[in-house]
Parts: structure tokens; sequence; C-alpha cells
């Protein structure tokens, strides 16, 4: 996506990206405006992940996250992870690119990269604030997949004098004010390379109930879909199974169907999805339109790896059951855990969502979202 001449204002996310999510893609601003937006946990102003950015003779000011726990934003301008950025000024031209006056409770109050890699040209970042450290920005270590993150600063003064050249400076945080990094100068081009973070990977996603979205149609009546095709209600059959239903009614054969079946009749239409919210309540059906299988996310490498971006030690299986991931905290009693949110945070969907195929396996879960 390419922006020129553009201004993202005034907007809001309630997780990443308050003005523009970007993700796997390019993205371009050239003499654009992002302001005044806010997200509540990374990238108030702009939000990447897996993908490049490039800002050229732009401005990303008066942005902010708003959550008020440091542990979990960062990046009150910009927050990018596993990404590249190109911020730079070209020509002789009266707008120089400025990351100004964004903030933070996490770090990074102007840019925060996260396994990361930026190259900074004739451009200033000042007058950003940060809650805990790296007030103009932090450069860190993506701790989830080991990748360190760097930025390149090229015709630009580290400096806490303003000036009308281009600088970094004069940047607000407990510690670190300007750069959390490790700032080596031994050359024309200074270098920032990454710390460690006790952010891990991409931060958690918040949840999105499957039950808001605008594919979704309801549950499903089971006795009223039996009632309309002459029958008078429902059962599920023993040993107990709630993939396997029936109609009944007296002096009839029953008539057995699937949940698909039902979820046609109620959605009025062939492309639908059966969800089963409750294994244990076969009435518990529900029927979405028009979404796509994203693929598997239940596997051990998967679900330690987002038990421990939650902050625990990792994962624990309790049994043999779809049911039985558990994320083991520092207290070592097992908790339980969303597989909504790890579809939502391994496919980099707010939107995905869980699926329950086979009960009896632990990798017994699909990913689904929107097509």
């Amino acid at each position: 996506m390419t922006l020129n001449s553009a201004v993202v204002s005034d907007n809001a996310a309630g997780d990443e990206g308050g003005g523009i999510y970007n993700w796997n893609g390019p993205l371009t601003l050239s003499n654009s405006v992002v302001s005044r937006n806010r997200a509540t946990y990374n990238g108030g102003g702009i939000f990447s992940l897996l993908g490049s950015v490039t800002i050229i003779n732009s401005t990303v000011g008066n942005n902010e996250t708003t959550s008020q726990k440091s542990s979990n934003s960062a990046g009150g301008g910009i927050a990018l992870v596993n990404s590249l950025l190109t911020l730079s000024t070209s020509g002789i031209g009266p707008t120089r690119s400025t990351i100004q006056n964004n903030s933070t409770q996490g770090s990074g109050g102007g840019i925060a990269l996260l396994g990361s890699l930026a190259t900074i040209t004739n451009s200033t970042i000042t007058g950003n604030r940060a809650g805990l450290s790296g007030g103009g920005i932090a450069v860190e270590k993506d701790t989830e997949n080991d990748k360190v993150g760097f930025g390149i600063l090229t015709d630009l003064e580290i400096t806490n004098v303003p000036q009308t050249a281009p600088f970094l400076g004069k940047n607000i945080a407990p510690h670190n004010p300007d750069i959390l990094g490790i700032l080596r100068t031994d050359s024309s081009r200074p270098l920032i390379i990454s710390v460690s973070s006790g952010i891990t990977g991409s931060p958690a996603p918040s949840s999105f109930p499957p039950e808001q979205s605008p594919q979704y149609r309801g549950a499903v009546d089971l006795n009223t879909f039996c009632q309309s095709e002459g029958y008078r209600e429902f059962q599920s059959h023993a040993p107990y199974d709630p993939y396997t239903l029936s109609c009944i009614a007296p002096a009839r054969s029953a008539m057995f169907f699937t949940p698909l079946q039902a979820c046609e009749w109620k959605a009025q239409t062939t492309d639908v999805l059966a969800r089963l919210a409750d294994y244990y309540d076969p009435s518990s059906w529900q029927c979405y339109v028009h979404e796509k299988e994203l693929g598997n996310i239940a596997t051990p490498e998967n679900m330690n790896n987002f038990c421990k971006l939650l902050g625990n030690k990792g994962v624990m299986q309790i049994g043999t059951t779809a049911y039985d991931w558990q994320c083991v905290p520092s207290s070592g009693i097992p908790v339980g855990l969303s597989m909504a949110n790890a579809c939502q945070w391994f496919y980099h969907r707010q939107d995905a969502f869980d699926r329950l195929v086979a009960f009896n396996k632990l990798s017994g879960w699909e990913c689904w979202a929107p097509k």
C-alpha cells in the first residue's frame, strides 16, 4: 500500500496499529502525516508484522498506546515486529521525516523495533515519551525466534540540544530516555544493536469472540430443525458423540443428520461452517458463513511458544484430549488457555477462531477466519 500526501488521524484500535496495521506486505508513506491515533497495545500510529515500512518526508506524531501495563505495550508512534523500516528525508523540500510527541507506557515512545531492522536517514526523533525505557527508540531482540534488531543512523546527530538539523534527542523515559539498545559510534554510521526484553514475539492479541463476527449466524436450534423435517426432537447417541445426531418421533424411523446440514438449513446457504462451542453440549452447534480454514494450531511447539508469549514457563498436557492443553506459570499450577487467542496469534488474524474437530486428539483443533 502506498499513501502519498495523505493524512491518517484520529483513529483507534483495540489491539495494534491505531492508524495503520501492516501485515506481511510493503507500506510506503510519502509527504504524509500519521497523527493522533491510538492503539491499546502496540503501534499507536503504525504497527507492522512481517512487513516493510518506508516513510519519506512524513511525520508520525502525537500517537499513543493506551494500555497502562508497560509489559504489553510498545511503540507509541511506530512498532515493528520482524519487519523492515526505512525512515528518510529526500530532496530539499520543507518537510523532514519526523517522529515526534508519541507516547507509550512500555518501551519505544517514538519507535519500537522487535527483531526488526531500521535505517534512519536525515530524520528527527524528538519529544517522544516511554513509561519504561527508550523514549526515542527501543531496539530489542525477539526472544521468540532469537531475531536480533538493528537501527542504523545516517546523517543525523544524537544530541539533547534542539536544533534545526536532523537529530535524535530530547525524548523522555525513566531509563535510557533516547535509546534503548547498545549504541556503537565507532563508524561513520551509528549503530544500535538490540537488547533482550521482556516482550517475546508478537504480543498476545486481545480476545475477539467469533460470536461478534458479522459471519456468525447464531446457534442452530436442533429441535426446531428436526421439527421442520416433520420430527419431534433431536437426540445424540451413546457412547456420547455430539457429531452423531438424529431426529426422532413416535412411530417413525430416526433421521440421522450432520451439524452441517442443520447449519445449511439455518443459514440458507451451503457456504456455511458448523462449529461446536462446547463438546459436552450437543446443542451448542454454531453456524458461520463465508469462512475459510487457516490450518492446524495444536502442536507442542506452537502451544509452548504461545504459553511463553503469555508470560508462562511453557505448556503441559494433562491428558490426551483436545481440551487438555494447559499453560504452566511460574507458580507451577497449570492454567487453561484460549485456543481462539492462539489462532489469532499464530495466523496474525484478529478475527481468527478455533474449531474443535477431534476431541480425543490433542491435535484436534483447526483455525478458521472470514474469507
